[in-house]
């Protein structure tokens, strides 16, 4: 193998020792160890991290977990969501209909920090998780929320308690696998009184109604919910999509961008894609919205209290105002067609090809620098319009990725484009940038996480990182060290289709074992 320009340039180092599973973690393996690791920590202080191991535990006879300590994470442990399923008793038919079932919440959360990560939640009479009042710093990654009576994530009011404030969900799929749901009163998520929330990444399929009126929002922030981002979203099949405020109940300040809404022609109930309602000081922008329900508006900004601004949305519905709601609108398209997306049937809005009236057609907008996929916005004179900035072929190679990003005498100076180069002086070279899907521009966290598993008693190092899916050029190596000396190569990823890479080590540590691993990109 041979690297890039210089070896140290090419090199991302992601290092930690590997230790005992510490006193504060707990694994589990049946629903009988889970509620008595939930006891412990509730009555006896006992361990605040909760591994679940692949299966599935199902709560009966009206038991559901309910926490009052802060700082809760229930984490699966292999990192597969689809093998860890934590349920109520209701049963959820074919047809969308739910019977039985004596649990109505499966987590309740009544203190602040919770987490919830790699698993499944559902099959229950009402909502999945349920925060109380006020809960701050929640995060759910990676979870699929499933089959609930009422909304899947719910974050209550009772009109005058102070905000749930700082939530994350982020990469989680809410869905009715049978295509639609109970009854009308369902959701996503359902938030009152919530600040400085974000919704990233996330899919929503089949939150339809099955009755005479329209199901929850997929996504609603309202009832004096306050700086709310929503970007990056998949929503397909629902009868709403993305709600700020409702009513006179008031959402205040808040992003929505570069989400993809489509919903099929199909018989129910079907709304908006997007609706503010009394929703002040709000941005909607460059979001693609294809309906073919037959309902006439893609987005509604309604009543006095809404003042928004609306650019460089792409729709095939009108942008309507009503009820003496004021927005400023500009570089939006409502005329789009089925033939300008890749797979509209599956929700797939990316552009297909050139459009002229949408590639370079939007506006700059302050803060807008990457698309629904964090593609680099511009990729050509200008932003496009609609959620997915246009490229004629994804960067293959570096020299690619470079001409995309640098242009003028920058292209053909090392100094600054090349591989070795770090022309924004914040320790990360081009070639780093590129290697692991990197904005080209601007301070960057690091991509790469090191953490643990256990299996069969065994704890083992494990690291987890980005790889550029189309990259020609490109095979990672991830290497393994005792003293941070001498370093072996542990295993080789090329360029794959999936991303991120998760990399177990091979080597069971205990309490006085040191072990590192890091990953270096390199070209074959």
């Amino acid at each position: 193998m041979k690297t890039l320009a210089s070896l140290a340039a090419a090199l991302l180092v992601l290092a930690a020792p590997l230790v005992a599973q510490p006193s504060g973690t707990v694994t589990v393996s049946s629903t009988a160890e889970l509620t008595a690791a939930v006891f412990a920590l509730n009555n006896f202080d006992g361990p605040r991290t909760i591994l679940l191991r692949d299966g599935v535990y199902t709560l009966t006879d009206y038991n559901y977990i309910y926490l009052v300590q802060p700082g809760v994470t229930f984490r699966g442990l292999s990192g597969n969501r689809d093998a860890v399923v934590l349920q109520g008793d209701s049963v959820f038919l074919p047809d969308g209909s739910r019977t039985g079932g004596t649990v109505g919440n499966v987590i309740g959360v009544a203190a602040d920090s919770f987490t919830l990560e790699n698993l499944s939640i559902g099959n229950c009479a009402n909502h999945a998780v349920q925060l109380q009042l006020d809960i701050d710093n929640c995060v759910f990654r990676n979870v699929r929320f499933f089959n609930t009576g009422e909304q899947m994530l719910k974050v209550p009011s009772n009109g005058s308690a102070d905000h749930s404030d700082n939530g994350l969900v982020e990469d989680c799929l809410f869905e009715y696998p049978a295509g639609i749901g109970p009854q009308w009163y369902i959701g996503g998520v359902d938030a009152h009184r919530a600040r400085n929330w974000t919704v990233r990444r996330c899919t929503f399929r089949n939150i339809r109604s099955p009755s005479d009126d329209v199901a929850e929002h997929a996504i609603h922030f309202w009832d004096s919910c306050v700086d709310i981002t929503v970007e990056q979203n998949l929503i397909v099949d629902c009868d709403r999509g993305i709600g700020f405020g409702l009513g006179t109940s008031p959402t205040t300040g808040g992003v929505i961008r570069n989400n993809m809404l489509y919903h099929r022609a199909v018989a129910g109930f079907a709304d908006v894609g997007i609706g503010l309602e009394s929703a002040a000081n709000v941005q909607v922008y460059n979001n693609t919205i294809f309906l073919q329900s037959g309902y006439p508006h893609a987005i509604e900004y309604r009543f006095a209290a809404t003042n928004a601004q609306i650019y460089n949305n792409l729709t095939n519905a009108l942008i309507r105002q009503r009820d003496g709601a004021t927005a400023t609108l500009g570089n939006n398209l409502t005329t789009a067609q089925a033939s300008w997306f890749v797979a509209p049937a599956s929700g797939d809005l990316r552009l297909a090809s050139r459009v002229a009236s949408v590639v370079d057609q939007g506006r700059t907008i302050g803060g807008l620098v990457a698309d629904f996929d964090s593609e680099l916005r511009p990729q050509g004179a200008s932003i496009d319009i609609g959620a997915d900035e246009f490229t004629e072929a994804p960067p293959a190679i570096y020299a690619t990725w470079r001409a995309a990003n640098f242009t003028g005498a920058d292209l053909t100076n090392d100094a600054t484009s090349g591989p070795a180069a770090d022309p924004e002086s914040v320790g990360v070279t081009n070639f780093q940038r590129y290697a692991f899907g990197l904005p080209a521009r601007g301070p960057v966290a690091p991509p790469g996480t090191a953490g643990t598993v256990e299996d069969s008693g065994q704890r083992y190092l494990t690291l987890t990182f980005p790889r550029r899916t189309a990259a020609a050029d490109l095979s990672y190596v991830v290497e393994a060290s005792a003293d941070l000396a001498t370093w072996t190569a542990a295993a080789t990823y090329g360029p794959g289709a999936s991303s991120p890479v998760i990399h177990r080590d091979t080597v069971a540590t205990t309490a006085a074992t040191r072990r590192f691993l890091r990953v270096r990109a390199m070209v074959p």
